[in-house]
């Protein structure tokens, strides 16, 4: 129990600044950290009105996948295509915030991760939902190489 504590007041103290409510098992914390800042980059880029930017946190490949209630998108190309159509002005982003964060790898080796939660987007057509990401480390960098959202 003491042990639960101590990492609990590490992940804390170590995360990244964004509000979040977190929690993890099976990790390293310094994976939590770094996935936290790829996620918090894309909140800054995204309410920047950049989608380009946002979608440095995707995988970029082919194999990229997005699930949402309407359907798969396949690759990197086909998902920042639908963000660009579907968010193409400041006004129809909106501010985009990530919340109850849950991180758990989901190898023994923490080389993948699963990153569950809730995203809302505050503005004129306000929505949200929740999200469970697949995140891999690609040449150095953790990346997202499956988004579920809904």
């Amino acid at each position: 129990m003491r042990l639960l504590i101590v990492v609990s007041a590490f992940l804390v103290a170590c995360a990244p600044s964004s509000p979040k409510t977190e929690s993890a098992s099976n990790y390293k914390i310094e994976d939590i950290v770094a996935i936290g800042n790829v996620l918090d980059t894309q909140v800054s880029s995204w309410n920047l009105g950049n989608v380009r930017e946002f979608m440095k946190g995707y995988w970029r490949s082919d194999s990229l996948r997005f699930i949402n209630k309407k359907g798969i998108n396949y690759g990197y190309d086909s998902v920042e295509g639908r963000y660009l159509r579907h968010y193409n002005t400041p006004e129809k982003m909106g501010v985009l915030s990530f919340k109850n964060l849950e991180y758990t790898a989901l190898d023994l080796n923490q080389s993948v991760y699963n990153v569950t939660g809730n995203w809302k987007i505050s503005g004129k057509d306000s929505t949200g939902g929740f999200f469970s990401l697949i995140f891999r480390k690609e040449q150095g960098n953790w990346k997202i190489i499956a988004d579920h959202t809904w």
